[in-house]
């Protein structure tokens, strides 16, 4: 069993940051596939709870199965599954790891209600991690605005934007209104639909 060959094939698969994830299993698991905590209804690398290991068509037990059988290679690849859910609350929350992270931990009800108690303790929780990734650059490299104008494929331009609005909050892990988001992709479109002329009018 390789943890890190697991992470960035969980990476790959759900399209969610490896260091990411490795920071949600060393803070859950320590990266040991058969841990068995909150009673024993938190299993495995991350920890996933039956609730939401339905929510992503998880077989929760099977993972507690091969937990108790204590074939880690078995428990590891399930668990390591738990990355969809992070990447469901990640979707949920635009992309903010911060938000998305506190709802991993206390349920997806703390995005509707970030001033709660169970909230604190995800933020807390959110926090615990993000201190321990790398720092983002703050120059934005072109993998982003080349997958904004790829994503005009099969989004049109309203794609891109969302695209490119998708990655800055993630980058800078804040949560903003939605008219505020919005007001953000109507200038994007803007920005995306002259870019877009330029560069296939140089074509």
């Amino acid at each position: 069993m390789n943890l890190d060959s697991l992470i960035a094939t969980a990476s790959s698969k759900y399209g969610v940051p490896a260091d990411l994830i490795a920071g949600v299993v060393h803070r859950e698991s320590g990266g040991d596939p058969l841990a068995v905590g909150d009673g024993g209804l938190a299993l495995g690398l991350m920890q996933i709870h039956p609730g939401a290991a339905k929510d992503i068509g998880l077989d929760w037990n099977a993972l507690r199965k091969a937990i108790e059988a204590g074939d880690a290679e078995k428990a590891a690849e399930l668990g390591i599954e738990a990355v969809a859910y992070l990447a469901l609350m990640l979707k949920e929350t635009h992309g903010n790891q911060r938000l998305a992270l506190c709802a991993y931990n206390q349920g997806p009800s703390v995005i509707r209600n970030q001033t709660s108690e169970a909230a604190k303790k995800g933020f807390a929780y959110a926090d615990s991690i993000l201190k321990t990734l790398p720092k983002p650059g703050a120059a934005m490299p072109s993998k982003p605005v080349n997958a904004a104008f790829n994503a005009t494929a099969s989004g049109g331009i309203a794609g891109a934007a969302d695209t490119l609005v998708v990655w800055g909050l993630s980058l800078v892990n804040v949560t903003v209104p939605a008219k505020v988001e919005d007001a953000i992709m109507l200038l994007l479109m803007s920005g995306i639909s002259y870019f877009i002329h330029t560069r296939t009018t140089k074509e």
